[in-house]
């Protein structure tokens, strides 16, 4: 950080955030903040020697304080002493989200006054239920994701436009000028918001956008397809995405139109590993959030291909999670060599969810991947999005929004690429319309599959 974005830094701590009663931006977060900080200069051995260290720290805490721990540790004649480097951690089961969901209370370390209940998305179809400690999470959590900001260009008391799923009363649009944030619901991305949602960007004069990266392509769609103008000066520096797979076409796509740089960051409800891009684009883990595996479908280490992220999280003492599986996805090469300042641990990119509800249902049962049948083909010229509505077995409704030059043309060609692509055991009916379903967060979802699939 140069020399006036740190004098930034210490105006908004020690007045900016005092005066305008920013709560939020307490003691533990500066201590965080300056952690992360001084582990700019860190080597990689540094960051692993602290990662063992919580990760012993952690493991002791669990057996101390859940029911969960102490009883699984117990069956297995265990004792936190017992694990003293990395290869001992893999001794301990992976915690998934159905053995969250069964032993809620069991995992819970600190008294249930001292948590705040919390849901994930849900986007793989059945939300999970988890408790955050409420007086020190949201503060840690929030120093990362600020420290991540600052790899974008985006400094404290910079303007920024948020395009994601807040609810904002009666309309689409929140001017909160303590904050100096503008809020633009990702809920009704409708024709008529998008070109308002531009408008009002520029306006206020937002120095960077964070947003879903469905709602980023979005805006991006409407403005290749209306010729309209959007950050022509380049006052707008940089796009952050989150909370969503941002695939390689999306990034260019957005931008491309709205020239800005997209800075992408992994994270999740249940604070198990976050990734983030550098200045130079490389994915790196927050090594000091959580220790984090990459593992195959038979629980052992994947160099190389697709690997499910496992975590251990560092920064959530009301539950403590040891060996998460997030089900998310990872891609490793081990061929993928860079030179970057950043110290910490480089992964190749997110690849995105594996879900039970991505699969579409036929007359005879036949199950398919919604992922093969996705498609990038030209079909999709005239409209911003689409969305799959399954409710019977071997019935498909794709609802599309259609954009400028969209015509009965492109309403058969959707239905005969997706008919030649389903097959003879689904029937098919496409529909022209602005209403879709959202995410309770306000995240685009592709598909809703209303019909349980046990896979």
């Amino acid at each position: 950080m140069d020399l006036s974005h740190s004098l930034r830094g210490k105006i908004y701590r020690n007045i900016t955030a005092k005066i305008r009663g920013m709560e939020e931006y307490n003691d533990l977060f500066w201590k965080t903040y300056d952690l992360l900080e001084e582990t700019k200069s860190w080597s990689t051995l540094q960051f692993r020697e602290y990662q063992l260290q919580k990760l012993k720290e952690l493991i002791g805490y669990a057996y101390a304080n859940t029911k969960y721990y102490r009883r699984m540790f117990d069956e297995y004649g265990w004792t936190p002493r017992d694990f003293r480097n990395f290869h001992d951690i893999r001794k301990i089961p992976i915690l998934t989200k159905d053995i969250l969901e069964k032993n809620l209370n069991e995992l819970r370390a600190i008294p249930l006054h001292n948590c705040v209940a919390v849901t994930t998305g849900g986007s793989t179809g059945i939300p999970t239920k988890l408790f955050l400690d409420a007086r020190s999470t949201g503060a840690v959590r929030l120093a990362f994701v600020w420290h991540s900001f600052h790899e974008g260009g985006y400094y404290f008391g910079d303007k920024i436009a948020v395009l994601r799923g807040k609810v904002i009363g009666n309309g689409d649009i929140f001017s909160d000028h303590k904050y100096g944030v503008l809020y633009c619901s990702s809920m009704n991305m409708s024709e008529k918001n998008m070109k308002q949602y531009l408008h009002q960007i520029q306006k206020f004069g937002a120095k960077h956008i964070r947003a879903y990266p469905s709602a980023a392509e979005l805006l991006a769609k409407y403005i290749k397809d209306t010729g309209s103008c959007f950050n022509e000066d380049g006052k707008i520096k940089t796009l952050f995405t989150s909370s969503e797979t941002l695939t390689a076409d999306m990034r260019r796509l957005i931008e491309e139109q709205m020239h800005v740089k997209v800075v992408d960051l992994y994270g999740n409800c249940e604070q198990i590993g976050m990734i983030g891009q550098c200045k130079e684009g490389h994915y790196h883990e927050y090594m000091c959030h959580s220790y984090l595996e990459y593992l195959d479908d038979e629980d052992l280490p994947v160099k190389t291909g697709e690997g499910r992220i496992i975590g251990t999280g560092f920064i959530n003492s009301a539950m403590p999670f040891i060996r998460y599986d997030t089900g998310d996805i990872a891609l490793l090469d081990t061929q993928y060599r860079i030179r970057c300042a950043n110290r910490q641990r480089v992964i190749c990119g997110i690849a995105g969810r594996r879900r039970k509800d991505e699969f579409l249902v036929g007359k005879d049962g036949n199950l398919v991947n919604f992922v093969a049948i996705n498609t990038h083909a030209d079909i999709f010229d005239h409209i911003y999005r689409f969305q799959f509505i399954q409710e019977e077995k071997g019935r498909v409704k794709i609802n599309v929004m259609p954009a400028k030059g969209y015509t009965a043309t492109d309403h058969r060609n959707i239905y005969m690429e997706f008919k030649k692509r389903l097959g003879e055991t689904f029937d098919l009916e496409v529909c022209e319309t602005e209403q879709f379903e959202s995410t309770p967060r306000g995240k685009s979802k592709f598909l809703i599959q209303n019909i349980k699939i046990l896979v």
